[in-house]
């Protein structure tokens, strides 16, 4: 999932709070801020094994609702 977002000349990049990758057979939640962070631990009830790194593993069948909740609640999402 990509949000495009347009170019503004001398502007920095703004950088998410969620990041979603595609593993293929799963996918990693990866919180980029602290807001990412404090949100995926709130919303998303999740074993410890589940924690890979600093991302959280799910089935791909999940990772499109929690980012589109995690929009619906003002975070960034890439």
């Amino acid at each position: 999932m990509t949000i495009k977002r347009k170019a503004v000349w001398g502007s920095r990049p703004v950088r998410p709070d969620l990041h979603v990758e595609n593993h293929g057979s799963v996918f990693l939640l990866v919180p980029r801020t602290r807001r990412g962070d404090v949100w995926l631990r709130e919303h998303v009830q999740a074993e410890p094994w589940q924690w890979f790194g600093q991302g959280l593993a799910c089935e791909p069948r999940y990772a499109y609702d929690v980012a589109q909740g995690a929009l619906a609640d003002g975070l960034r999402v890439t």
